[in-house]
């Protein structure tokens, strides 16, 4: 079975990452009003994300 994972980007800096589906939610829209309503380096377009997919077996069997 696979999930997702997201990571949130502001420009090329990581601002969250690991996040699963109900906090990248509440955690992306948090942020874009944060950043269209604060005065911040960062507009809108400077926000972006990465959606994964991963397996916990594979992740839990794999040696490193």
């Amino acid at each position: 079975m696979t999930e997702k994972m997201y990571h949130i980007y502001a420009g090329n800096e990581c601002l969250y990452y690991g996040l699963d589906s109900d906090e990248f939610r509440e955690t992306w829209n948090n942020i874009k009003g944060m950043v269209g309503l604060m005065k911040t380096e960062y507009d809108i377009e400077d926000l972006s994300f990465e959606e994964l997919n991963y397996s916990k077996s594979t992740i839990c069997d794999s040696s490193h």
